[in-house]
């Protein structure tokens, strides 16, 4: 009897033990879990403040495009018009 109410103490003691280990495993992952979450959300922030500037850059890059272009257009009519002055004097 002896035996046995031994080998149930070092039974309830093990399991206490065992318990208490993954209890401290289960404590460590959540804390990993945590700062690995805290991890992805600052790199989010980084990603959605990049998209941000790149969006205002392109639209940056859009208005000068269009100046460019109506630039570009006066330029060939001005030209084309002096041209045809030309044409007309030597005619």
């Amino acid at each position: 009897m002896t035996v046995i109410a031994s080998m149930l103490i070092f039974s309830f003691f093990s399991c206490n033990n065992l318990s208490e280990q993954v209890e401290n495993k289960l404590n460590s992952l959540q804390n990993k879990t945590d700062s690995l979450d805290a991890l992805i959300n600052q790199e989010i922030e980084k990603v959605t403040n990049l998209d941000s500037l790149i969006n205002t850059e392109h639209q940056k890059v859009r208005k000068l495009d269009s100046v460019i272009q109506k630039t570009g257009e006066r330029i060939d009519s001005f030209t084309g018009n002096k041209a045809k002055q030309i044409e007309r004097l030597v005619r």
